[in-house]
C-alpha cells in the first residue's frame, strides 16, 4: 500500500521514453520515485531491449502531489495503454502535457 502525505520531502515525478526506432512514435512511462531519479532509469533499462531516456522530471514538495500528477497522465493517456505503465503516444502529444505544468499545482 502507497502511503500518500503532505510531509515534505525529495519526491519527483518522471517520463521515460523507450526509444522504439524507427517508429514514429514513442513509448512513455510515468512514474513516481525519490532519491536519484538515474537509478530509477538504469533499473528500467535493465530490463528492456531498447534504449530508454528520461523525457522529463518534476520535482515536487509532497508525495500527494507526486501521485496526483502521475494520476493526470495516465487518465489523459489512459487510451493508449500499452501494458501496464507504459502508453503508446505521440511525442508531441506527450510535450503538450508537460508545458501544461501550471495546471497540476
Amino acid at each position: 500500500m502507497v502511503m500518500i502525505s503532505d510531509k515534505i520531502e525529495d519526491h519527483f515525478v518522471y517520463v521515460i521514453e523507450c526509444n522504439q526506432e524507427p517508429t514514429s512514435y514513442g513509448a512513455y512511462k510515468i512514474g513516481v520515485g525519490s532519491g536519484d531519479v538515474k537509478k530509477r532509469l538504469k533499473s528500467l533499462q535493465t530490463g528492456c531491449p531498447f534504449e530508454l531516456t528520461l523525457v522529463n522530471k518534476f520535482d515536487v514538495e509532497t508525495s500527494r502531489q507526486a501521485y496526483k500528477l502521475e494520476r493526470l497522465f495516465r487518465l489523459e493517456f489512459s487510451d493508449s495503454i500499452i501494458r501496464n505503465e507504459w502508453h503508446d503516444c505521440d511525442t508531441r502529444e506527450v510535450i503538450n502535457f508537460l508545458s501544461r505544468g501550471s495546471e497540476w499545482r
